[in-house]
């Protein structure tokens, strides 16, 4: 499960947005988003957002840096999604880069609201945040934090047979005036998200629950309107690329840190 929530981790803290006041501002159903993921060296740390007066810029890295391209696009809920996320959620999220999970998203009080996922695992299909977890408030004053259960839900007994604390913490760091290469300037907000998990670790024959364990921790810049404009983050490079059996086995291996940064450019059908 640790495995599921790396993935979904990675693709709700690219999809994070902006919202002002009670208006929602986040993409309509419709809305396609594409993307260009980097691998940066970390001492590029320092040249990803870059200050010319009271400007910044974004760094343009070169063709060869890029490790992935993705599409994530907005879609009504399906009638054939689990009756949970029918009756729930308003919106389901597809990104083509992990093609067998659809996340689910509601809207309240011009809060966007992180309902639960669906994860291509006939055994463990889906997983519901019990409240919901806040991934875009309504109203920002420095930081906003939502707990709640994790619970995924065992197919073979037809329960919710795994439950684990969760939060995000949500902090606003600056607007900022941002020129593309278009020499446009837009008005963005630059955050920091961080998603912490209880987490078992390997420990003798037994596993260690460690309480809030961080999950991930990015820098995120989204312009007012509620669409993403770039994500970055530091993370480990390993030769086992499935971290989950990784934490499982216990296995100590050499890790190389990088930065993971992502471009976006919006489409609308």
């Amino acid at each position: 499960n640790i495995g599921y929530l790396l993935k979904i981790a990675t693709l709700f803290i690219l999809l994070l947005s902006c919202s002002n006041n009670n208006t929602t501002n986040w993409p309509n159903n419709g809305t396609k988003i594409f993307a260009k993921k980097y691998k940066l060296a970390i001492e590029d740390t320092s040249k990803i957002l870059i200050k010319n007066g009271n400007e910044f810029s974004l760094i343009t890295p070169p063709d060869s840096l890029i490790i992935n391209k993705f599409e994530i696009s907005y879609e009504s809920v399906a009638p054939k999604a689990p009756a949970y996320f029918t009756k729930n959620a308003n919106q389901q999220v597809k990104n083509t880069s992990t093609p067998g999970i659809i996340e689910y998203y509601g809207f309240n009080n011009g809060n966007v609201l992180f309902v639960g996922y669906a994860t291509g695992d006939s055994l463990r299909p889906y997983v519901i945040f019990k409240p919901p977890l806040i991934i875009s408030p309504a109203k920002i004053n420095k930081e906003v934090k939502s707990t709640d259960k994790m619970k995924i839900f065992n197919a073979k007994d037809n329960v919710f047979a795994e439950e684990y604390n969760a939060s995000l913490l949500i902090r606003d760091i600056a607007q900022i005036s941002v020129r593309n290469s278009k020499r446009h300037i837009a008005v963005c907000s630059l955050r920091e998200m961080i998603l912490t998990r209880d987490a078992a670790v390997g420990f003798g024959k037994n596993n260690l629950i460690v309480p809030d364990a961080i999950i991930s921790k990015t820098k995120l810049l989204v312009n007012l309107k509620g669409y993403p404009v770039a994500e970055w983050s530091i993370k480990l490079e390993t030769k086992n690329k499935e971290p989950e059996k990784l934490e499982e086995s216990g296995q100590n291996q050499k890790e190389k840190p990088y930065i993971e940064f992502i471009k976006y450019q919006e489409s609308i059908d």
